[in-house]
C-alpha cells in the first residue's frame, strides 16, 4: 500500500507521538510523513526519520491547519496562533492537493483531530481522533460536515467519540498502541540506588509537561498536607520558566517530593519499573498515554473521573483492582485515596505490549474502509 500519514505537530517526538511511532514502526510497509511547515518548534527531517524508524519513506512539507495538541480539542480560532495557522493553510491548500494528485496514495492518514480541514472526498482519507472536543455547536456542525467526506474516522477511546457517536461514518474505535516490554528487561534495585530510594517507599509518578492542564501544583499541594508514611512523588517533565518555579516553590519544604525534569524514553521505562501508582491529575476525566503505559507496565493508577467515566478505560476489568478515582481537582479526596493505600506497594507482573495486535488491527480497518 502507497500510505500518507500526516501529523499535526512537526516537534511530534515525545509522549504525544509514542502512538503513531508503534503504528508507524508495526505497520509492515513503508509510509511517507507529511509535517506542517514553519513551526517555533523546528525538528528536522533527518531527526523525524531517527525517531519513527526504518519504516518512514519520505518526508514532505506543508502549511497544515490546526494542532490541538495540547488542548480539549475545542479551541478552534481562540488564539492568534490557530487562525494564522489556518490562513497559511487555505492560502496554500492546492499546492497540498496537488502533491496528492502527483503521489497518487493508496491512503492518506491524518493523525489529529485538528488536520479536519484537509478532509475531502477526492482522496481517500481516514482521521485518528486523538483529543477530545468539547466545542460549540457551530464548530461542531462544521467538523461532522468534514468528518463525512472521510473513508473513515478512528477513536483511542470512547469518550474522543462521543461528541460525534451520532454522525453515520465508518469508524473504529482502538486505543492507542502500547509497549512496556523493555521495562522486563530493567533491574528495579539498581534504578531505587540510582535515585536514592528506600526499598520500603511507595513511588507515585506524575509524567508531563508541567502545566495546569496537567496538574501538578494541585498533586504537590495534596502531598504537602498529607500525613508521614514512606512514600515518593516523583514528578517526570519539564515546563516554562515559571511553571517549574511555581512546583519548586511549592515542594522546596518536602523532601518526599523529587523532581526529574526532562526524561528519555529509556528513562521512563526505568521510572515506571519502580513507580507503584501513576498518577493523572486534569481537571476534567480524560485517559491520557501514561495511564495505559502505567497499567501495561503493571502499576496501580489514580485517576480522576466518575466511575461511569472509569468504564472508558480499556480493559477497565482486568486492571480495577489498581484504579483509584476522586473528583477532578477535589483535594480531600484525593489525600482520601492516598491514605486508603498508604503502605500498599505494587508488586508488578510482567510488562505487556498491543502493538504488534493494535497494527494487525489497523491495518484490517483501512483495507475494508478503502474497499
Amino acid at each position: 500500500m502507497k500510505q500518507a500519514i500526516i501529523l499535526e505537530l512537526r516537534g511530534m517526538i515525545g509522549g504525544a507521538c509514542e502512538s503513531i511511532k508503534l503504528l508507524i514502526q508495526n505497520i509492515g510497509h513503508s509510509v511517507d510523513l507529511i509535517i506542517p511547515k514553519r513551526e517555533d518548534i523546528y525538528i528536522s527531517k533527518r531527526m523525524l526519520k531517527q525517531f519513527y524508524g526504518e519504516n518512514v519513506d519520505q518526508i514532505f512539507e506543508f502549511y497544515l491547519p490546526f494542532c490541538l495538541e495540547g488542548t480539549k480539542g475545542g479551541e478552534i480560532f481562540d488564539n492568534d496562533l490557530m487562525r494564522r495557522r489556518y490562513r497559511l493553510f487555505q492560502k496554500h491548500k492546492k499546492e497540498l492537493y496537488h502533491f496528492f494528485d502527483v503521489k497518487k496514495y493508496d491512503h492518506i492518514h491524518l493523525n489529529g483531530l485538528g488536520l479536519y480541514p484537509i478532509l475531502t472526498k477526492k482522496f481517500p482519507m481516514t482521521i485518528h481522533i486523538r483529543q477530545v472536543f468539547d466545542g460549540n455547536r457551530v464548530k461542531k456542525a462544521i467538523i461532522d460536515n468534514y468528518l463525512l467526506k472521510a473513508k473513515g474516522v478512528v477513536y483511542i477511546d470512547s469518550s474522543t467519540q462521543e461528541p460525534f457517536k451520532n454522525l453515520n461514518v465508518n469508524s473504529l474505535l482502538i486505543s492507542n498502541p502500547i509497549d512496556q516490554t523493555e521495562i522486563n528487561k530493567i533491574d528495579k534495585s539498581m534504578v531505587m540506588n540510582s535515585y536514592g530510594l528506600d526499598k520500603e517507599d511507595v513511588i507515585f509518578t506524575i509524567a508531563g509537561a508541567l502545566s495546569e492542564n496537567k496538574g501538578q501544583e494541585f498533586v504537590i499541594q495534596a502531598f504537602n498536607k498529607f500525613s508521614e508514611y514512606p512514600y515518593k512523588l516523583l514528578i517526570a517533565g519539564t515546563g516554562s520558566d515559571a511553571d517549574k518555579r511555581r512546583c519548586s516553590e511549592l515542594s522546596k519544604e518536602n523532601s518526599n517530593i523529587l523532581f526529574l525534569g526532562q526524561v528519555s524514553k529509556d528513562e521512563m521505562y526505568k521510572i515506571y519499573s519502580i513507580t507503584d501508582y501513576i498518577i493523572r491529575a486534569e481537571a476534567f476525566f480524560t485517559i491520557g498515554r501514561t495511564v495505559y503505559e502505567g497499567l501495561y507496565s503493571g502499576t496501580g493508577l489514580i485517576i480522576q473521573g466518575t466511575e461511569k467515566e472509569l468504564l472508558n478505560i480499556k480493559e477497565y476489568n482486568k486492571y480495577k483492582g489498581k484504579i483509584y478515582s476522586y473528583i477532578p481537582r477535589d483535594i480531600q479526596q484525593f489525600k482520601q485515596v492516598l491514605h486508603m493505600i498508604q503502605g500498599k506497594k505494587i508488586y508488578h507482573s510482567r510488562a505487556v505490549s498491543n502493538a504488534d495486535n493494535y497494527s494487525k488491527k489497523f491495518n484490517r480497518y483501512i483495507d475494508r474502509v478503502l474497499k
